[in-house]
């Protein structure tokens, strides 16, 4: 009894000996398995986004104008109006520079005649929609030496109105685009006399016999040595039923953009 007690207690021994071995021939397999499993993924996920991590690098480094698209609205819209004032104030000295190219020969003979216009400078302090439409006001008067009928002006080369209404230390100064406001000009490089009236909202207009020629960008200024610029002809409407045909026109500046004026002594 006890000899094959021994012997089964021996082969108890052996068979838990075996089973810790299986076991830790397992665990270093699946250790080891495991780690390349574990390495794998590591590669694949590495290797897959790589690219997307380097873009977004790229992008973050070299476009740091990134966040412009996202400015708020305010901000742009004051962006484009301060482009579109430059451009209409680039397009009128363009113009009036055209005109004095071409008046060039003709005006040799006024070499002695010099440009001796005083202005007094206001600024403007309110426009529509705070003021009446076609009206704004400066902040210089009668004790600034300013007087009713003295003509405005913007961007020193532009017309755009005249002093309607002085007070002390204020004007009103009725833009040329007011409703009935009349301002005598010239028409085109044959200088075309007629008289342009205001329509409202910064639009005027010029009615002038069917006869006459007239083309869209006609150049129109104010009469004189030295010419003001009034505005470019937008539209022709014709009709020939009519004797007269329409220009149609805009104050070239925007005046929202409009800081301060010179008006003329």
């Amino acid at each position: 009894m006890t000899k094959t007690y021994l012997q089964d207690k021996g082969r108890k021994k052996n068979r838990k000996a075996k089973v810790w071995a299986y076991l830790l021939i397992a665990v270093i397999v699946s250790g080891v398995y495991l780690d390349s499993v574990r390495w794998a993924l590591v590669k694949t996920v590495s290797t897959v986004s790589y690219p997307f991590v380097f873009a977004g690098k790229t992008v973050s480094s070299k476009l740091g104008f990134v966040s412009y698209p996202f400015k708020s609205k305010g901000e742009m819209l004051r962006e484009i109006e301060y482009l579109e004032s430059r451009n209409a104030e680039l397009e009128s000295q363009l113009l009036l520079a055209e005109t004095f190219r071409e008046e060039n020969e003709e005006l040799k003979s006024f070499l002695g005649q010099t440009n001796n216009r005083e202005y007094i400078l206001g600024s403007v302090v309110f426009r529509p929609p705070q003021s009446p439409y076609d009206v704004i006001i400066v902040d210089a008067g009668s004790e600034n030496g300013v007087a009713v009928g003295m003509r405005a002006v913007a961007y020193s080369n532009i017309m755009v109105g005249s002093v309607a209404e002085v007070l002390p230390k204020t004007s009103k100064i009725r833009l040329i685009s007011f409703t009935g406001q009349e301002t005598g000009v010239l028409i085109g490089d044959s200088g075309v006399p007629a008289t342009a009236a205001g329509i409202g909202g910064g639009n005027m207009e010029i009615r002038i016999p069917s006869s006459v020629s007239a083309s869209t960008s006609d150049k129109i200024i104010t009469g004189g040595s030295f010419p003001l610029l009034v505005g470019a002809a937008e539209k022709i409407e014709a009709d020939d039923l009519s004797p007269f045909k329409r220009i149609l026109f805009r104050v070239p500046v925007n005046l929202n953009e409009i800081k301060s004026i010179m008006l003329e002594k």
